[in-house]
Order: C-alpha cells, then structure tokens, then sequence
C-alpha cells in the first residue's frame, strides 16, 4: 500500500505515539524493529528526536522521494521540494508539511488528516482519491490529494501561472490566454495552500467558492496583474465562525505580500464568497467582520434589516454585497426541475400542437413547517410546538394555518409527488428557513411562479433584478388575505410572469458549471450576473442599487436577457452549436466536452470537474483575440 503514492512513491510522516509503541513492542518486538529497519533503509523515514512539543517519537521526511537537492533547487525559491511560486519565492508544501522548503513532516498525520477534514483516506498528504484539484492542475502538473504538484516553471492552486518573458506572471502561457474585453477583471490572490488546497472539497456541501474561481480562468475574466484589476478574489470557502478566523489570517497574510488591500482603501473591491445560511452573521465580528467591512460579501442571504421576532441581525448590505442562488448540483435530487423544465422549447407543452399545461393547483408547499420534522397541528394556533417560533418568520406556519385544507391549496411536510406537482401549480411559496431558502430557485426552474413571504429578505440579485416581473411578493402580515391576493392575477398578467420567468431563472442557475437547462450557454448565468452587476457598480458609483437599471441600460438589458440594441429578449430557435446542456429533451447523458461538470456541487457525490476554456471559443461574447 507504501507505492500508491504514484510521482511521490512513499513520501508521508509516520507518528507513533509512546503507548502505541509499548503495545507493539509488547505483542511484538522483533516485527516492530524490522518494520522500522526496513523503512528506513529504503530512505523512506528518518528517525527524529524526541520533541519537547509532543511525547510522540515521529519519523519525518527530510525530501521527496522524487527528487534530489539539485532538482529541487530554483532561482526563485532555493531549495524547494514542493512548488515554487515564481512570484512570491515562497515554496508551497503538499497537505501537513511546512518549512521553507516543504521538509517539515506533520506530528501526527492523523491529526494533521482530520483537522483539514480527512477522515478516512490514511495519510491524506498524498493519498485522498476522491478529492478534486482546481481545474485539474490544467495538466501542468499532477493532482496530489487536492493539492496541485505543478511541473517546473508552473505555480499556483491550479498550476495556471507561470513567468512570462517580461518577468511577470502569466496566466496559461502558450494556449493562447487573453483576459476578456468584457469588464471586471477579477485578480485571484495566489495564498499559500493551507488556506485552501489543502482543505477537504469533498466534504463541503456547498463548494460554490471552488467552482466561482474555475469559472474566472474559463471565461477569461481573471487577470493576472493586479495593477489593471477592477476587484481582488480572495480564494477561500468560508463556511462558519472557524472559517472566518481562518479568513483573519488570510487578510493579514495579503497585507504583508500585496499592496492592493491598503491601496484600495482598506479591503474596498476585494470580493469574498460566504455560502453559510445567514450570510455576514456567521463571520466572527472581531477580528474577521470588522476587518472585512469594506469588502464585497457574495452570500446566500439577503436580510437587510433586523427581524427580532427570529432573532436574526441583518446581514445584507446593499450596494456593497450581492445576493446570489445556491448552486444546485447535476446529482442533486432537486435538479430535475430543470432536467425537464416547462421551459426549454423543446418540452410539449411549448409547441402550439402540444398538450396544454393544466394549472389546477393555485399554491403548493412542501418541507418544513415547525422547524423539525414534525407535522404542525391542524386544529388550533400555534400550530407548532414553541422550540423554534421564529423558523422561517413563521411563515411557513401562518400559510399552513390559514390554507392547509382550502381547496387547491396543497401543503404539507411531505409531498412524494412535489416534482410532478410542480408542474401543475401556478404559484409555489418559496419562504426563508433557518436561513436563506431554496426553492425560489427550484420553483422557477419548474416554471412555476415563486411566491415570495417575507419581510426585509432580498432575493438573489435583487433589487438589480426586478423579481416582481415574474414572482408575487407579500408581506407576512398580509398572509390572511393571500387567497385574495393570487385570484386578482388575471390569466394575461400570469402569462407575462411566465415569459419573464424564463429569464429570471436563467440568471438562477450556474449553467456554466453544470450545464444549460434551455438551451442557455451561460450567457444570462448566476456567474456573468455577478460580473454584470460589478461591472454596473463600477461604473456607476454612488448609484443606489435600485436606480442602476435606470442609468445603466446594459445593465437593463442584461437583466432582461436581451441584447443591448434589441427590445426584447430572443430565444433560439434551434440548440446552439457546442451545448452543453443537462437536460433530458437534449438527450442524455449530455455530451458537453470539456465542460465543467459539477456533480460534486450536489452533496459531496460525482466526478471531478474539468477546465472549460471558453477564451478559447470564438463564439464567446464579448471577447477578442481568440
């Protein structure tokens, strides 16, 4: 099992504890002794001293199997057994190891493995088989349990940068890279791999920081000068408090080795991506939120306001963050909704010959309504047990006190067919839970109308996207009068929210990840909605969020799906050439090339996702030098 280890062989810290010994020795003296005398005459381990950190014995790797001091030496790094990053002269080291030049074997694998979340992989420096690298080192170099080993001359958490001819750095030198005419240009800041590499994307349910920066270099909107940069991504998956402690550090590190945080006004432009279900809240005030006040927040979570009734502090900011959907993945049990979505051309019920879609269903839920699993009380108010009044506003419990047994209302914990209802529903409450929700993605997808009930909640993108042009809002005070509300929408302002939707769900969906859903090519995606609305923020400061459709007429007419010189909004005709398409009236499985397939964005499930150059597309928009 010692030669899994592949390009690294047998590279790895092997740390016995004092009482593990004994017992060995106690079973067995000889063996133990001939294990280690084997071991170390094949220059695998090296018997250390005692540390007065610790009272384990450890065996340490003093160099990579792989090569000698002479190969590992550079110019800008000296000595280095790891990567060399050209750019910083640092040299950075695969999981647990540290030291100038990567020598430094971890203590204790086992702890070292399980504080980045491995749990089960054995040593998890060299040997995690189902852990992704970022754009699979763009084959310049190999895949180490996550960690990118780059081929001489390459540098960066994806092996993407190397030094140009002018002592720079360059982003894919030789394949023809150019940063996209499109604005904003987005610098990634290069950190050293312990603050990302090195952690456990397998066991992260929402990867959504992993994907957005393979999404940069595909597209082409990542620049490699700082200096002609309009923001600054700082690459880490912020999930909870631990995370944003992490972050702290990460800041001061970017601090003391680029100058872009204090030129711009201490963290202004710089963009961090926090998937958490309440947003800014989860990041520790002191020292993180205090440090990140300027910085852009790209977050599930769109409380503007305080709302005491459940106990949550605002978290939203807007102008300064944007509200962006969860990215549902292609394994993801959700994502049928656009695997046969009502609004691709292609489904029946689009073609004039085609059965009618039949609406019988006015509202429908389904999930939780008092916060566990447990179903409410249908017979008298509170309908919940009082552990978690404030879940969802109480929401979810008002709708189900008020409409649980009106007709054509159809709610409840459990719904076995809530897909295939779906379908069959004009309007589909799309409530807050513990947090941000769901399914006011999911619903749209469907091309069903999101109902929204909710106060002081702003939904992705908005209010840069007029979600009233295709979804019903209402306060929670107006919940008793609801039915009222949806009867006096007439069938030809139904029709105009069902064309509008299909706009707004295209900028619901990273279709740039996993693939389109309507015949999309990611061109209206979630990701170029959050570069659209930088780019309108950028050039238009000062502009309240709400005014800039007014005084950006690109902006209104991204919003709206349509090309800048056209009225309205076009859809094609027949499938783009080169789709990459999920959906089941495409034919499956999709054929989508060398696209960026992100089925483990569905909960820690399918294959790894690979580099999808659209720079190298001449059917790109926007893009020039291809």
């Amino acid at each position: 099992s010692l030669n899994e280890h592949d390009r690294f062989k047998t590279p790895f810290t092997l740390s016995l504890g004092y009482m593990t010994l004994v017992k060995l020795a106690a079973q067995n003296v000889a063996i133990t002794f001939l294990v280690i005398a084997c071991l170390a005459s094949q220059g695998w381990v090296s018997l250390a001293k005692k540390s007065h950190h610790t009272k384990n014995d450890e065996f340490v790797i003093t160099k990579w199997p792989d090569k000698t001091p002479e190969e590992a030496t550079t110019d800008a790094c000296g000595t280095c057994y790891g990567v060399c990053n050209a750019e910083q002269k640092r040299c950075d080291c695969p999981r647990g190891y540290r030291g100038p030049d990567c020598s430094q074997g971890p203590r204790s694998v086992t702890k070292m493995c399980k504080s980045y979340q491995f749990y089960r992989e054995g040593n998890c420096s060299f040997h995690a088989p189902m852990n992704y690298c970022l754009n699979q080192c763009n084959k310049r170099g190999k895949c180490v349990a996550g960690w990118c080993y780059c081929d001489p001359g390459y540098y960066g958490y994806d092996c993407s940068l190397s030094t140009g001819e002018d002592g720079k750095p360059e982003l894919l030198a030789g394949l023809g890279y150019r940063t996209r005419k499109r604005r904003p240009w987005i610098y990634v800041y290069e950190l050293p791999p312990e603050y990302n590499a090195w952690l456990n994307i397998r066991n992260s349910d929402r990867p959504l920081a992993f994907m957005f920066q393979q999404r940069l270099l595909s597209t082409g909107a990542r620049i490699a000068d700082g200096d002609k940069a309009d923001y600054f991504f700082i690459p880490m998956n912020v999930r909870g408090p631990t995370d944003s402690l992490h972050m702290a550090k990460a800041i001061e590190y970017i601090r003391q080795t680029w100058p872009y945080w204090d030129r711009h006004g201490g963290g202004h432009r710089h963009i961090i991506l926090h998937p958490g279900d309440t947003g800014r809240t989860e990041v520790v005030k002191k020292p993180t939120r205090d440090l990140t006040e300027n910085c852009t927040y790209l977050t599930h979570w769109g409380l503007y306001e305080d709302y005491p009734f459940s106990n949550w502090k605002a978290a939203h900011r807007p102008g300064k963050d944007i509200v962006v959907p969860i990215l549902i993945g292609s394994n993801n049990p959700r994502s049928h909704a656009f695997k046969r979505s009502p609004l691709h051309p292609l489904h029946p019920s689009r073609s004039p010959d085609g059965p009618a879609v039949k609406r019988d269903l006015q509202m429908l839920f389904a999930g939780r309504i008092c916060g566990g699993r447990e179903a409410p009380n249908s017979t008298k108010w509170p309908n919940c047990r009082p552990i978690n009044v404030g879940y969802s506003q109480g929401v979810r419990q008002l709708v189900h006190y008020h409409y649980w047994n009106r007709t054509g209302y159809a709610i409840a914990v459990h719904n076995p067919n809530y897909l295939a209802d779906l379908a069959r529903t004009r309007f589909c409450l799309a409530p807050t839970g513990g947090g941000h929700g769901h399914r006011q993605i999911l619903v749209a997808f469907s091309g069903c109308v999101p109902l929204l009930i909710g106060d002081y909640v702003y939904q992705p993108f908005e209010p840069e996207l007029d979600w009233s042009a295709f979804s019903v809002s209402l306060p929670q005070k107006d919940i008793p009068r609801l039915h009222e509300v949806l009867e006096g929408i007439d069938d030809e302002q139904y029709s105009r929210m069902q064309v509008a939707l299909r706009c707004g769900a295209e900028h619901m969906t990273f279709s740039g990840f996993i693939g389109g859903f309507k015949w999309d090519v990611a061109k209206y995606d979630a990701f170029e909605t959050i570069m659209e609305i930088l780019r309108s923020r950028l050039d238009h400061p000062g502009v309240a969020p709400e005014k800039l459709r007014e005084v950006d007429p690109q902006l209104a007419a991204f919003m709206e799906c349509r090309d800048p010189d056209k009225e309205q909004a076009e859809e094609p005709s027949s499938a783009p050439e080169g789709l990459c398409s999920l959906s089941e009236l495409d034919g499956m499985p999709p054929t989508c090339g060398g696209a960026p397939w992100t089925t483990m964005a569905s909960s820690r499930g399918g294959r790894p996702a690979a580099a999808h150059h659209h720079w190298l597309s001449a059917t790109e928009p926007g893009s020039e030098g291809r």
